[in-house]
């Protein structure tokens, strides 16, 4: 019995050492390492030096979280840093701020993950680390539910999360911004980026806000610990700002009218019911998807989760006086006795859209960062600029000037402001649009007011989103036509100007307009192919009233017609000037008539087709009868010179002969006037043997315009000005003095 006593003694006291070899093996490989750094609450605690941050701590309940695993990037102020803090507040201790401002500094303290000066400037994109590209994080802080007042009513709101809408369960939180020699190098920025914002702070390589770090780098369990001389309070975000500072409250007005409404939304509610115990309805702010951005929403786009770290939005807000004054003196000069919120909303759209950049707009790169509108900043960071601030989402610039739109200040802007072109803007939207708001290309515009168009019978087709045409006997045609017609004459009230000299109406001259037509104009009346179809002489032009020059991009000019297009052909036209034997294209017109090319019931010329442009040389008639005396048109010579053309020859020769001549003095998908624009080697309507086109030689210039032809028959032939600058179908018609030899 002892015996057995002894062997169980023994054989347990085998089992223990055995398993405390085992737990010692287990300790030493899955135990803490005697080197591992203690957590961030304890390395903070044992440095002695931040005391007050820690009685924060305690006092936010973080102490366990803190002294826990986990990832985390702590800035952390010193107690110099709060001493200073404390002595701004007035207050003796830590012990006077109470849990609830605890919670939000300690909170706003810490980032997610933990990042060391050897990533914090990287952007963690879903594809992966991009350098240098990060100069802010996310942090452990965001606001919740907050009373508001709104229509007299206190509702209980929280923010929007989203551009235009709200994602339930994302609790926008906060980000803090911080600056590195790594990230300001690699955008091109310097320190005057910096301390454009916070002047009285230095920049040593390694900020916070406006906190020096002053160590960085500090390794503890569960994170990093970056030091810094100043205590960092959270930021408002740009719509907090905004409602914070009333010297910005026209602005604010503008958006909360217009842009900004209070949306129930169940989930909010049963969660603030289940965290608060209230069971009042909570309403999510949300701004339109119309402007660029939700001034509220602290995510920035959330394409990508992190992509805040890269970016955040821009505000620039002009102060009261000088918004009420932009409204009043400019956007409401064309509505006399109305508010500014009585205009179109596409007006306000534009005037708030004007203002906000959706990307960083750092204070050295005004310049080069553009807005949606494709916009760069044109205020000046020294003089314009009355308030700066970098705020949790975003960049806010009080201004003492406003950011002038295109849309407002080009020549567009004359009909978009002006209630009396509403109908012509709309013309203007089909394809001028672009073009007419650049302010690097200069215009002259010509507006129609909608009074005369639908006079003219034009008007707007609500239901189908068209325009549409009643002519004189009641027929309506909506689209189709009535589009094709108004674009037609909008192009030619649409002059191109970048590189030339300012468009004079008071004068007398030829210009080509938008779309390759073009349009002639003799003191402040202006003539286009339609017009000059008409058979009252008073309808024959429209009449320029008044213009204005002060738009970036030209001058705008106030006409009481519209410069319709002709839909007559271009023989239609030649007809008009070979009525009668003296008549001064008769004698080419003959030919034309009785030649293969021509229809005489359209008008219409073979080789030439609708839409396309082209120039037609008209030999004067003794210019005819020289061509036919040399061999280049049918016809005979008597014994005494006695020069009698054949218009209707029957040889197949000599009908190939009249078809030549009358393809070579057209030049082919080319208009040319004597502008001294247009000069050099074109081609024309006749075909070589080799089956290329036949060319001209053309020198230009002002009121002077001669052409060399094939054989470079001297001298050279010249337009005769009293019989050219007719205009036809897309096409300018022009007499000269001696015709063109083509190789026969």
């Amino acid at each position: 019995m002892r015996s057995l006593i002894f062997r169980m003694i023994f054989l347990l006291s085998v089992i223990v050492q055995f398993n405390a070899c085992r737990k010692d093996a287990f300790d030493k490989f899955y135990g803490r390492p005697d080197s591992l750094s203690a957590p961030i609450y304890q390395v903070l605690e044992n440095r002695g030096n931040f005391k007050n941050y820690l009685k924060l701590v305690d006092k936010a309940n973080y102490k366990n979280i803190l002294s826990a695993q986990g990832y985390w990037t702590a800035f952390v102020p010193t107690d110099d840093a709060f001493a200073s803090y404390l002595a701004s507040l007035n207050l003796s201790s830590t012990d006077n701020i109470d849990s609830s401002a605890a919670v939000k500094l300690v909170r706003y303290s810490l980032v997610y993950n933990s990042y060391g000066t050897d990533h914090i400037s990287d952007y963690q994109s879903s594809a992966g680390w991009v350098t240098n590209k990060a100069y802010k994080r996310r942090t452990a802080y965001y606001d919740y539910v907050y009373n508001d007042t709104i229509d007299g009513k206190i509702l209980q709101v929280l923010a929007s999360n989203r551009n235009g809408s709200y994602v339930d369960g994302d609790n926008n939180n906060k980000y803090i911004s911080y600056f590195t020699d790594a990230y300001l190098g690699a955008n091109n920025l310097t320190t005057y980026d910096y301390n454009y914002f916070f002047p009285s702070t230095y920049y040593n390589g390694f900020n916070i806000m406006d906190a020096t770090v002053t160590e960085k780098d500090i390794n503890a369990e569960n994170g990093i610990i970056h030091t810094t001389d100043h205590v960092i309070s959270i930021p408002l975000n740009l719509d907090q700002y905004l409602s914070a500072h009333s010297e910005y409250s026209e602005f604010k007005r503008l958006l909360n009218l217009f842009f900004v409404t209070y949306d129930y939304n169940e989930a909010a509610s049963s969660n603030y019911k289940i965290l608060s115990g209230s069971a009042s309805s909570v309403y999510i702010k949300n701004y339109s998807s119309s402007v660029v951005f939700a001034l509220n929403n602290e995510n920035y786009l959330k394409a990508q989760d992190n992509d805040g770290q890269q970016q955040g939005w821009t505000l620039f807000v002009p102060t009261n006086n000088v918004l009420l004054d932009y409204e009043n003196s400019f956007l409401l000069k064309y509505y006399p006795g109305k508010k500014i919120e009585e205009l179109p909303i596409a007006v306000i759209t534009n005037l708030i859209n004007a203002q906000m950049w959706d990307k960083t707009v750092w204070p050295s790169k005004f310049t080069s960062t553009f807005n949606t509108l494709g916009e760069e900043v044109r205020l000046n960071p020294s003089n314009n600029i009355v308030d700066k601030k970098i705020l949790t989402n975003g960049f806010f610039y009080g201004t003492n000037a406003l950011q002038k739109a295109n849309i407002f200040h080009t020549v567009y802007g004359v009909p978009f402001l002006h209630p009396a072109y509403s109908l012509f803007t709309k013309v203007l939207d089909q394809e001028l649009y672009v073009s007419l708001r650049n302010p690097n290309l200069e215009f002259s515009l010509l507006i129609t007011p909608d009074n005369v168009l639908n006079n003219l019978g034009y008007s707007w087709n609500q239901l189908n989103s068209t325009f549409q045409y009643t002519s004189s006997n009641g027929t309506t045609t909506i689209g189709g036509i009535a589009t094709t017609n108004l674009k037609s004459a909008a192009n030619n009230q649409t002059v191109y100007t970048t590189g030339s000299s300012n468009l004079d109406l008071s004068g007398k001259g030829i210009v080509e307009s938008y779309d390759g037509e073009y349009i002639k104009y003799d003191n402040f009346k202006v003539y286009s192919s339609g017009t000059l179809d008409a058979i009252s002489a008073d309808k024959k032009y429209v009449q320029i009233d008044s213009s204005i020059t002060d738009r970036t991009n030209g001058k705008v000019y106030f006409i009481n017609g519209l410069l319709t297009s002709t839909s007559r052909n271009i023989g239609n036209h030649i007809s008009d000037y070979a009525l009668n034997t003296t008549a001064p294209f008769y004698y080419f017109y003959q030919y034309l008539l009785n030649s293969y090319l021509y229809n005489s019931s359209t008008g219409q010329i073979t080789g030439t087709s609708v839409g396309s442009n082209y120039t037609v040389f008209i030999p004067t008639n003794s210019a005819i009868l020289e061509a036919v005396k040399e061999g280049y048109l049918p016809g005979t010579v008597s014994s005494n010179g006695l020069v009698t053309p054949t218009f209707n020859p029957t040889a197949t020769s000599d009908i190939e002969l009249v078809t030549k001549f009358i393809q070579y003095h057209i030049l082919d998908k080319n208009t040319i006037v004597p502008d001294g624009k247009k000069s050099g080697t074109y081609v024309t309507l006749l075909k070589n043997t080799d089956g290329t086109n036949a060319t001209v030689k053309i020198t230009n210039s002002l009121n002077n315009l001669s052409i060399e032809d094939a054989i470079q028959s001297s001298p050279n032939a010249t337009i005769i000005l009293d019989n050219s600058n007719i205009l036809s179908n897309r096409t300018v018609i022009h007499q000269i003095d001696h015709f063109l030899h083509f190789n026969m």
